[in-house]
């Protein structure tokens, strides 16, 4: 082959337009159909092992000498007197609906209650592909393809094991059709048409015969079948199998046209994606329970999670309505891009994009926005003319429609980049780029909103009296649920309401990205590049609390702070009573949680990525790389609005090592196929048999290490601890993989100076292998044989350790590891 072919595509870039549509180029057959194939996939995987620390015999008759005693502990834990003697609970105090629920856990012969225990994993996966190429006449082609795929993962729950039923089962459906039109306008313009549309369902169940806490005894509202709700008993156990479904259709269109003018190629078109969500999130429907011991009952709390879960003493109840998507938005952008051939050596690229920001829009008119100048000028909506004042909904004056934020149509993206080879030989070239890159939020990113009174009607309740067994004891009116359906101008709001918002000018995420690439080719075969690559992320979408606690030190008496007993002027059960709105105005108790996007994010990333590659040549090709990066940021943004800040007014201290950053990543594929025998028998055994291999190494994640309650009392639930000495550890292991030791609690009411990202979690490497070969039945007919294996040495590849000061008895351990050794066979016929 000649030298110069790894450069070809640098060489033969000006006869393509961006989409890869040739230039001219031979014509191919009049009118060709094909059914490409079906492939079904049975997947039966063994239990990967899964650790939780339930009560034990002792613990279930009220005993909790030796499960807060080392080596169960870190450090002995004692329950205050008035709640147990020496560690014993006093008469009375076990909570029957709790014992319900132990009664669904297995019981543990282990001193500590540790039990390990595994989910099988059933799926079925199936996938077809259809396409139709259609050369209508020598200039015009069309094409047409359809594909879809079912994924199945069968729900499992052991009915003597309630931990078993913290995964859903899954029953998806993808499918996609992709229409096109390439008409040659001349030698020189080519037209391109594109229509798609896909569709995806992705749907989650739980297995039969799961208790709901109603069904348990516990006076709440609970209408989801199969799901006992988010049952959090940190440190210990959680269950959180959460059922629900999400459809997504995606219809696209764009036209292209590129065209050759003397050394420039010039390309422009258009691009309309419109988006829908048909959803429903019914996580809250079903009450949260949260135990960690942090409620203060009686003038004590117990310190200890599992303590307070078996006297049913809640911390946090959370209940409302379900998340119900129907959101629809309009993604337009044009672009014109000019690729110029300056000489035959040096090739510049410039473009420009334009990619307006239109938010989404809420079918049912399910948004909401929040003023603070109103707020606290008590200016009330008309649209809902009870509802507490700073909130405005759709119809009220000025807001935009039923989008939770404003357009901005003044987005426009320029790219430039240049390809050069500097000797003129073709074995070496010199590219570098520069992009700015915008982005478009997930639709489900404001889902959180229509959870907002009136519709999501989302209630937190801190330190409920009445406990696990009568949670809504005290609640002014009783138990709010079932959950207003209509919702008229009228609407009575609820006191501490959770709220979630868009700013009115929330700013689009954009990217700019850089890189630098020196490549050269040794030999014919190989070739070896070093590139740096940059990146900047601005306006990042993150979120933070508009409504924290204030901390308010010393002692009060009945009637300060929501209090009805002498105390602590701050406790976790008086959090919105101690609320920056409540203080400030009198009817700020209608609001509890009330979080806002903060666009203001940024995240930065860079690398130098070395690639060696050998092309197919001798039976054989290699391409192996190592990356050496660094990436922070102030947060890991993700689907949901939440608060990422531990304080809420100092977003830079949150700078810090990405969770996803990996500073050393190796990777180093090979595919070998085997020669064409002259022997017959020899030829039909062994040749057109295909092997590859695929090895993977990554340096480990960066952990944040957290105190798992509210110590700060700023209802937040953001606490990080301080940090009194090196994590490091001389051999680090699964019984002890950081300095538990390093970190304390902050003093109650104050925030910790533990950074975010500091501690590294475990490495990993893997291998994994695949043998196929195709064999032809007949001359349109043939099948593929594959036979694959993930992980083939078996090696164990550690998860992270627990990095929650309340995890107890985990902080610091391993519990849990990736998939061991899978194997797979596959048939796939094509005709």
């Amino acid at each position: 082959m000649n030298a110069r072919n790894f450069f070809a595509p640098v060489r033969d870039s000006l006869k393509r337009n961006q989409y890869g549509g040739v230039v001219g180029g031979p014509i191919v057959k009049d009118k060709l159909f094909f059914f490409e194939g079906y492939q079904g996939t049975i997947e039966r995987t063994a239990p990967a092992t899964n650790t939780a620390y339930v009560p034990t015999r002792d613990v279930l008759n009220g005993n909790f000498q030796t499960i807060l005693a080392p080596p169960c502990q870190a450090r002995q834990v004692n329950l205050p007197s008035s709640i147990a003697n020496n560690n014993i609970l006093l008469p009375g105090q076990i909570n029957p609906i709790a014992l319900k629920v132990a009664a669904l856990l297995p019981v543990s012969a282990d001193q500590c209650g540790k039990v390990l225990y595994g989910v099988p994993r059933n799926t079925n996966e199936y996938q077809s592909v259809t396409r139709v190429d259609w050369q209508r006449n020598p200039n015009d082609q069309l094409f047409a393809r359809y594909f879809i795929t079912d994924y199945t993962l069968q729900a499992y729950c052991d009915k003597t094991n309630l931990l078993t039923a913290g995964t859903p089962g899954q029953l998806d459906r993808v499918q996609s059709i992709t229409l096109g039109d390439t008409y040659l306008l001349n030698t020189n313009t080519v037209n391109s048409f594109r229509f798609g549309f896909s569709r995806s369902a992705v749907q989650r169940v739980t297995a039969n015969g799961i208790p709901t806490t109603q069904e348990l005894g516990s006076n709440v509202w609970a209408p989801i079948k199969n799901y006992i709700g988010q049952f959090q008993v940190p440190g210990y156990f959680t269950v959180n199998s959460i059922p629900g479904y999400v459809m997504n259709n995606l219809f696209n269109v764009s036209e292209d046209v590129s065209m050759t003018r003397n050394k420039h190629q010039l390309a422009f078109g258009f691009n309309y994606v419109h988006a829908q969500m048909n959803a429903l999130g019914p996580f809250q429907m079903n009450p949260r329970m949260t135990f960690n011991g942090q409620s203060v009952i009686n003038g004590a709390a117990t310190g200890n999670a599992l303590a307070s879960f078996l006297m049913g003493r809640l911390d946090t109840l959370l209940q409302g309505g379900g998340q119900v998507g129907r959101e629809n938005q309009n993604l337009p952008a044009l672009y014109f891009q000019d690729n110029w051939k300056v000489s035959p050596r040096f090739q510049i690229n410039a473009g420009i994009r334009w990619d307006p920001f239109v938010p989404q829009e809420a079918k049912y008119g399910y948004a909401s926005q929040f003023d603070l100048a109103k707020f606290y000028a008590g200016q009330v909506s008309q649209a809902f003319i009870n509802a507490p004042p700073g909130l405005t909904f759709p119809g009220d004056k000025g807001f935009p429609g039923n989008a939770a934020t404003s357009s901005r149509y003044f987005d426009f993206a320029p790219r430039f980049g240049l390809v050069y080879d500097p000797r003129g030989h073709g074995t070496e070239t010199i590219r570098a780029g520069y992009g700015i890159f915008y982005d478009s939020s997930y639709l489900w990113n404001t889902m959180h909103i229509p959870l907002n009174p009136p519709w999501g009607y989302t209630i937190t309740v801190n330190t409920p009296p009445g406990g696990l067994s009568n949670p809504w004891q005290g609640y002014p009116g009783g138990n709010p649920f079932p959950a207003p359906t209509v919702f008229p101008k009228d609407f009575q709001f609820p006191t501490g309401g959770t709220y979630v918002f868009e700013p009115p000018d929330a700013k689009a995420t954009y990217l700019q990205q850089w890189n630098l690439s020196v490549q050269k080719q040794v030999g014919s075969d190989w070739l070896v590049t070093a590139s740096y690559l940059g990146n900047k992320t601005t306006h990042q979408w993150l979120g933070y609390e508009m409504n924290p606690a204030v901390y308010i030190p010393g002692s009060c008496v009945p009637g300060q702070y929501g209090l009805i007993a002498n105390g602590a002027c701050s406790t976790t059960g008086n959090t919105n009573a101690r609320r920056f709105f409540a203080l400030a105005k009198a009817y700020g108790q209608y609001f509890g949680s009330a979080i806002t996007v903060d666009t203001a994010g940024n995240a930065s990333y860079n690398a130098l990525l070395l690639t060696l590659q050998h092309r197919m040549s001798h039976h054989f090709s290699v391409l192996t790389n190592y990356t050496w990066s660094h990436c922070l940021n102030q947060g890991e943004a993700g689907q949901d609005i939440v608060n990422y800040y531990q304080d809420t007014q100092n977003r830079r201290a949150e700078w810090g090592n990405c969770a996803a950053d990996r500073r050393q990543i190796a990777n180093a594929s090979l595919v070998f196929t085997t020669p064409q025998f002259r022997s017959t028998w020899l030829h039909r055994l062994a040749s057109d048999w295909q092997a590859s291999g695929i090895y993977t190494f990554r340096s480990g994640s960066w952990l944040t290490i957290t105190d798992g309650t509210d110590i700060s009392l700023t209802g937040l639930g953001s606490d990080r601890p301080n940090v009194a000495a090196d994590w490091h550890v001389a051999n680090p292991g699964i019984k002890q993989w950081f300095n538990t030791s390093a970190f304390t609690r902050q003093p109650a009411g104050t925030l910790g100076n533990a950074a975010r990202g500091t501690i590294l979690g475990p490495s990993a490497w893997n291998v994994d292998a695949a043998l196929w070969r195709t064999f032809r039945i007949t001359e349109s007919t043939k099948m593929d044989l594959r036979v694959e294996a993930f992980n083939v040495f078996n090696h164990t590849r550690f998860a992270n350790p627990g990095t929650s000061l309340n995890n107890g008895n985990t902080l610091g351990q391993i519990t849990s590891a990736l998939d061991p050794r899978i194997m797979q066979l596959a048939l796939k016929l094509a005709f």
